[in-house]
């Protein structure tokens, strides 16, 4: 059966002047301040608009519980609206400030949950990378520079046929000194594994912890190689330039010397003071 009603006698106030508070404590008065906040855009614009999301939140939690239990505390607790009244009072007043407060407050809990949440995560984090310490640490720098291509065997290698080695997937045997050729490589815990083309398969290149390794890479050294041989090649059909030889000191003076003699020559025969006389030849008893 429903509760009894309160008596007359404990009720402070009347039920219907309870509702009319009620709707300008809680509708009429938030509204009037959060249209005067808009207006002058100020910073209570946040702490309203966090009142309204509150109080539609509240409402619907208020639909789903059960009327029966909102009677059964309103029986148990005569003064249960004259307290909801005055909490309202205290909220929605401008001289309390009650609605800056409980954003301010609700403001630095979310704050602190998400540093929480984010410490937390973290530490699960770090746990996760402690749990697998070869995923955690970074590949050396010789691990780094794996490629695929053409690969010589330095130790004796399992080909396997499947990506995780085992003794039932073995196919093959490689000994050292032969050569294959790797399609692709991938990290498959503390070693780096290849993916072969001829035998078909996966072999282990090295070992990252322990620095281990069943290959290495041979297209960087006859690639040096070739290189080596081109430029010598080169250098041998290079044309050859002959240079003339320098002249002497000794030759570089007298042709100085002779260019001065022959300018001087050159002048006088131009100015008429230089004649060139032959003597003839004394013939025999001509005279005597």
């Amino acid at each position: 059966p429903p509760p009894t009603p309160l008596p007359s006698a404990l009720a402070m106030l009347p039920r219907g002047l309870v509702l009319l508070l009620r709707l300008c404590l809680a509708w009429l008065c938030p509204l009037l301040q959060t249209l005067r906040s808009l207006q002058a855009r100020s910073g209570d614009r946040a702490p309203w608009l966090c009142y309204w999301m509150c109080l539609a939140a509240g409402l619907l939690l208020l639909r789903q519980v059960d009327g029966f239990a909102m009677a059964a505390a309103a029986h148990a607790l005569p003064l249960l609206d004259e307290a909801q009244l005055l909490a309202l009072l205290l909220l929605v007043s401008p001289r309390t400030r009650g609605v800056a407060r409980a954003h301010a407050w609700l403001r630095g809990l979310a704050a602190r949950a998400a540093a929480r949440s984010s410490l937390l995560a973290l530490g699960l984090l770090q746990r996760a990378t402690a749990a697998s310490p070869a995923a955690g640490r970074a590949l050396p720098r010789d691990a780094l520079a794996e490629r695929p291509g053409l690969y010589c065997i330095v130790a004796p290698a399992a080909v396997t046929s499947s990506l995780q080695p085992s003794q039932e997937t073995i196919v093959k045997q490689l000994g050292v000194g032969e050569t294959v050729q790797v399609l692709s490589i991938v990290c498959d815990g503390q070693r780096l594994r290849a993916r072969l083309q001829e035998p078909a398969g996966w072999i282990s290149l090295v070992n990252i912890e322990s620095g281990k390794r069943w290959a290495t890479c041979c297209e960087g050294t006859a690639l040096e190689g070739r290189g080596l041989q081109d430029n010598r090649l080169r250098a041998s059909w290079a044309p050859c330039t002959a240079r003339p030889p320098r002249p002497s000191p000794g030759t570089r003076c007298l042709a100085s010397h002779s260019a001065t003699a022959l300018q001087h020559v050159q002048s006088m025969r131009c100015s008429g003071e230089f004649s060139l006389v032959v003597p003839a030849r004394r013939r025999g008893g001509a005279g005597l």
